[in-house]
């Protein structure tokens, strides 16, 4: 959490640094030096960005969802990752035409939101194993009938038996479970060998 609510500033921030370069420099056309805090502002970004937000999002979105929905859930924020990126990258260009470089002051103002975002509504998960993620998000396992306590039963058992998929006859993976039938991701699946 800390590193998100620091890299959010630190975008921000750098993104206000280039528009103030940037917009003296082009206010003051004796000091080319102006634009050289503009470009390292833009170098300020790429750090922060790189050190916080952008592998700290990946390992975010794969610890928030529960466990009968995790692949979904990854997949969705990828999908909104992307599209959000795209529609970015379409606009930044008729952004920079139109106002120039108040384009980066909207931005490092979508960076300090990011950061107060993070300060007052993102649960802290440093230290927590992924089944106590349910709690942290509020998600209440005990009404579902897969949870990932189940799968950690399952896991930690004494026998060890070969399973199959209802919907095929191949064997799909190998784990331990006391019972003759065990729920995994929502689905039922049979013991082939016991």
């Amino acid at each position: 959490k800390r590193c998100l609510v620091v890299g959010g500033l630190a975008l921000g921030l750098s993104h206000l640094g280039v528009a103030l370069f940037y917009g003296l420099s082009l206010r003051v056309q004796t000091s080319p030096s102006l634009a050289w805090g503009a470009v390292i502002c833009i170098y300020l970004f790429t750090l922060s960005f790189a050190s916080t937000w952008g592998p700290i999002a990946w390992v975010y979105q794969s610890e928030i969802f529960p466990l009968r929905v995790r692949a979904k859930g990854q997949a969705l924020g990828t999908m909104s990752n992307w599209v959000w990126n795209a529609i970015i990258a379409k606009i930044s260009p008729l952004l920079l035409a139109n106002i120039g470089f108040y384009t980066y002051v909207i931005f490092g103002c979508m960076g300090i939101i990011m950061c107060l975002f993070v300060l007052f509504f993102v649960p802290e998960t440093k230290g927590r194993s992924l089944e106590e993620m349910d709690e942290v998000f509020g998600y209440n396992s005990s009404s579902s009938s897969s949870s990932s306590a189940d799968v950690y039963d399952a896991a930690s058992s004494s026998s060890s038996l070969l399973l199959s998929s209802p919907s095929s006859s191949s064997a799909m993976t190998t784990t331990t479970h006391s019972n003759s039938k065990m729920m995994i991701m929502g689905d039922e699946y049979q013991p082939l060998v016991s």
